[in-house]
Formats: structure tokens, C-alpha cells, sequence
């Protein structure tokens, strides 16, 4: 009997559709969209643009989704347009999020976060809680140094966020412990200079990281995903490297309490949300040697907005999981056109970083410069035409374009 001929999944991308067990869930592919800041909630909570966007995803073929960064305690709120989870208000208006991303087949998990030091007394009128009193780079400003007593407060938090998101019906919760944010102040030694059981040698700076470790899993349960992101490497002096990170990554894994490790990294050497400068898959390498270490699904990112390549990082065992973040923003369609074999219709992220980063940083939304309609997904959705007719659009510039598509 003769036999269909394979997909074109099957042939070009046997690793990229291939799904994985990743904890209490299984994701139908290896692509992922890390967490970004949007702009779009309100009041705190989860707003209907969260819903069209993330949706969007999901209705695009994507395998798992991560929220922005979920602030767990008020000493972390540093902006109105974040998700205050530690409120008990997040719990309805997520379901309704969660309900919209099950529908399309994706997973999503929680971000849970706090910013340290990493924040500025502007938005509150309150100095910053951090493990140390060493000013921030970025803000210069001399955080509060953090009681016993807050530090286990602290750590309460993390873990009641984690029940918050399983009542809400997401699929996992994210521990937060890269890009210079609390977690990784207490880890690294630039920023941690206390003298106490928090402060010293490694096993000491490591004790708030398993400590939130251990209260996320007791609140969320041993059926219920969590995970950790990690920088590879913060690039700075006397900061973590590399190899540092090489010999943690076992040391909070060890008990078992983690479901996978998101490698991203942080620094001015290379940025995080690289630019188009950065070559693409610039930082897999720094996913690749945490592999090394860990028999658990490992996590990349790093400007990687070509399935081909995605393909190729997970053939060469570099990562499990790969993060296209902005390559999905600017087209959430990619991973169903590459399933398809259309890679010839996918709208390419140029890393610019105008409509996505640019307007954060401005305190603005998130759009794309290459795709108009992030974050407005409810009012340009392009649905068939009841009365089809020929159509003829005159000119090529922005409105021209649009018009076409």
C-alpha cells in the first residue's frame, strides 16, 4: 500500500514538534515564549488585552507561554500596569486568561518576582528591600536592608503567589531568580554582603534561594510545575559566571523540588533583550553548559527568531526548550507556519527593540514596529470576508501595506 509522504514537520523539524514532559504537564513543542513585561494590566490584574494576547499565541501554535514578571509582595510593586499576585483579586480575572490559552492547546506558567534592589523609592516613596544596603546600578539608590523577619516574609509570599496560581488554574509558576532581581542579590556576592546565616560563603548566599524553593513547592504541591530561571552569567565583575552557575544549578536542584531551569543571563556586555547587534543565538552556549549539570529540561533564549536554528540548537542537545519571544510577538503565527512548512510566510523579529522594549521603558503598552496589531488582537483580527471581491491597494508605505495584509 502506498504511503502518504511526511509532513513537513516530520522531516525539517523532527526535534522543534516534538512534544515534552516538562513536570505535571506536557507541552506539544519545544517553543516558548519567556516572560516580557506588556503593559497591559490594570488596576493590577489581568486585563481582556492579557486574554487576546496570550491567546494569540497559543492560537498560533506555540507550546508554552510565561507571564511578565507577577510581583508577590507590596514591597514589589513597582508599577501600576503589573499583576499584583499578592492579592487575592488576581485569582478570577486570571481564570478567564487561562481558560482563553487552554482553548488554542498551549501551557502557561507564572513568573513569580522580586525586584530586590532593582527598583526605585519613585514609585512607592519607599526605600527598595534588598539583602544588602549597595545601591543598585541602574537606580542608585541605597535599598533597605532586610530584616530576619522580612526575609521570611518574604519567602511566605513566594509560596501563597504559587498557591494563588494554581487556584487560578495556570499550569505552573516560575521562580524569577536571574537578571540582578532579589533571588540572585542574595546569590551573588556583588550584592550580598551580609554577615548573618543569608550572608558569606555560597551555601549561605544560597539559603534565601531554597528557602523560596521550598515554600513554592509546599504551597503549590507536588503536582503542580515550578520552575527556576537563572542568569548563565551576569558579566561583571566579581559577579556570578559561568562556571559558578555550573556548580549552583545542582545545589538547587538537589532536592528534587524543581521541574526545569530557564537560563537567561545579565550584564552590560551582552543584553538580555538583545539588539540587533547581537548575533542571533549568541548565549546558547550558556543554556548548553547548564545542561552539563542537570538531567532537568533546560531552557535557552538569546535573540533565536528562525525556526531553522531553533531546530538546529535542539538537535545539538543545546537546550529542550527554546525561547522566541519576540520572534513571536512579531509573529504568532510562527511556530503553525513552520509546523506547515511556510517558513517563506513568517514575519521576521529584526530585534529592534522599538515597539516591545522601547515603549516599556516609556512606561507605554507593548506593540511591534513589524506587527501592528500586539496587543490590539480583539479589534484586528482578520476574519474571512462574507462577500468575497477583488481588490486593488495603491501604495506601498505603512497604510498601504496594512491594508494588504
Amino acid at each position: 500500500m502506498a504511503t502518504s509522504p511526511p509532513q513537513p514537520e516530520t522531516v525539517q523539524f523532527k526535534h522543534l514538534f516534538t512534544p515534552l514532559k516538562i513536570g505535571s504537564f506536557t507541552v506539544r513543542n519545544r517553543i516558548l515564549s519567556t516572560a516580557h513585561a506588556t503593559g497591559y494590566g490594570e488596576d493590577g490584574l489581568p486585563s481582556e488585552r492579557h486574554l487576546y494576547y496570550w491567546a494569540s499565541k497559543s492560537k498560533g501554535g506555540i507550546g508554552l507561554i510565561c507571564t511578565e514578571v507577577q510581583p508577590v509582595h507590596p514591597s514589589a510593586a513597582t508599577a501600576p500596569m503589573l499583576i499584583h499576585a499578592w492579592k487575592d483579586d488576581c485569582i478570577a480575572p486570571f481564570r478567564k486568561v487561562v481558560d482563553g490559552v487552554h482553548e488554542y492547546g498551549a501551557k502557561i506558567v507564572a513568573q513569580l518576582w522580586h525586584p530586590g534592589r532593582s527598583t526605585s523609592s519613585a514609585y512607592d516613596g519607599q526605600a527598595a528591600w534588598a539583602p544588602s544596603p549597595i545601591a543598585s546600578p541602574l537606580y542608585m539608590e541605597t535599598p533597605h536592608e532586610m530584616t530576619g523577619e522580612e526575609i521570611e516574609e518574604i519567602v511566605h509570599s513566594f509560596g501563597d503567589c504559587a498557591r494563588r496560581m494554581r487556584e487560578a488554574g495556570l499550569d505552573g509558576v516560575e521562580i524569577h531568580a536571574a537578571h540582578g532581581y532579589l533571588i540572585e542579590q542574595f546569590i551573588s556576592p556583588t550584592s550580598n554582603r551580609r554577615l548573618d546565616g543569608y550572608g558569606g560563603d555560597e551555601e549561605n548566599r544560597l539559603r534565601f534561594a531554597h528557602e523560596v524553593i521550598d515554600a513554592v513547592r509546599a504551597a503549590a504541591g507536588p503536582d503542580f510545575t515550578v520552575g527556576i530561571r537563572i542568569s548563565g552569567d551576569q558579566f561583571e565583575p566579581g559577579g556570578l559566571t559561568i562556571e559558578d552557575m555550573k556548580r549552583i544549578v545542582p545545589k538547587l536542584t538537589a532536592s528534587g523540588k524543581l521541574d526545569y531551569v530557564n537560563v537567561s543571563l545579565i550584564g552590560m556586555l551582552g543584553a538580555t533583550i538583545a539588539p540587533m547587534y547581537i548575533p542571533p543565538g549568541r548565549f546558547v552556549y550558556l543554556a548548553a553548559a547548564i545542561k552539563q549539570v542537570t538531567d532537568l529540561p533546560v531552557f535557552c533564549i538569546g535573540r533565536i527568531n528562525d525556526p531553522v536554528m531553533a531546530e538546529e540548537i535542539l538537535a545539538n542537545n543545546q537546550a529542550d526548550i527554546v525561547g522566541m519571544t519576540r520572534a513571536n510577538i512579531c509573529d504568532p503565527e510562527l511556530p503553525n507556519k513552520a509546523r506547515q512548512g511556510r517558513l517563506d510566510e513568517i514575519r521576521r523579529c529584526i530585534a529592534c527593540n522599538e515597539g516591545c522594549w522601547g515603549r516599556i521603558t516609556n512606561a507605554q503598552p507593548i506593540t511591534c514596529a513589524i506587527n501592528p496589531s500586539v496587543g490590539r488582537e480583539k479589534e484586528t483580527e482578520i476574519t474571512p470576508a462574507r462577500l468575497k471581491k477583488r481588490v486593488m491597494v495603491i501604495g506601498g508605505g505603512i497604510a498601504g501595506m496594512e491594508a494588504a495584509r
